[in-house]
């Protein structure tokens, strides 16, 4: 059985959080095929590097 982000207790609240925000995001945007890996960055307002784990 999968199981949702959300129901993930070994992941850290802000972890959490920041993956729920990025779910949300790339379901929202799932048929647009120009949004890409900058895209979700942008919209949670910080830096690709970051976003990514560079």
């Amino acid at each position: 059985m999968r199981q949702s982000i959300s129901e993930v207790s070994s992941i850290n609240l802000d972890k959490r959080e920041v993956l729920l925000r990025t779910s949300r995001l790339i379901e929202k945007n799932i048929s647009d095929d120009t949004y890409g890996v900058g895209n979700p960055s942008f919209d949670m307002n910080t830096s690709r590097s970051t976003f990514l784990g560079d």
